[in-house]
């Protein structure tokens, strides 16, 4: 499948983003331990509203890539990383169980699932 320009830039800013978020994921985690990571709870909300970012991006991924299976059941398993992110609803009081959700549960969840986009759009992306 070839990509035109427009679908080819749309695929590269989808995977830095992807890539940004398993890193703001990374310092929201060590936020919990180490204290001159202040801004945890910033970063933490900026990673919510990306995800919403992927979220409508996997519209248009879909129909780009309907003929690639494994792609679009990759995209469709973003719904994993969702139910991690919506035990925080009502938590965010709790920073023990916080800590649990996000270093245990969404950011684990969420790299697994990052790592198998990447490698599925990789094919498309490298130039």
């Amino acid at each position: 499948m070839n990509l035109t320009e427009e679908q080819l830039d749309f695929c590269q800013r989808y995977a830095a983003l992807i890539e940004t978020i398993n890193e703001a994921l990374d310092y929201v985690a060590a936020s919990f331990t180490d204290f001159e990571k202040t801004e945890g709870d910033v970063v933490l909300q900026d990673v919510i509203d990306a995800f919403a970012q992927i979220a409508q991006s996997h519209v248009t991924l879909e129909i780009l890539f309907q003929e690639e299976e494994k792609m679009v059941e990759t995209i469709e398993a973003f719904v994993l990383v969702v139910n991690e992110a919506s035990m925080l609803d009502g938590n965010l009081a709790d920073p023990t169980l916080m800590c649990s959700i996000i270093t245990e549960g969404l950011t684990p969840t969420y790299h697994k699932w990052s790592e198998k986009m990447q490698k599925e759009l990789q094919p498309y992306i490298v130039i």
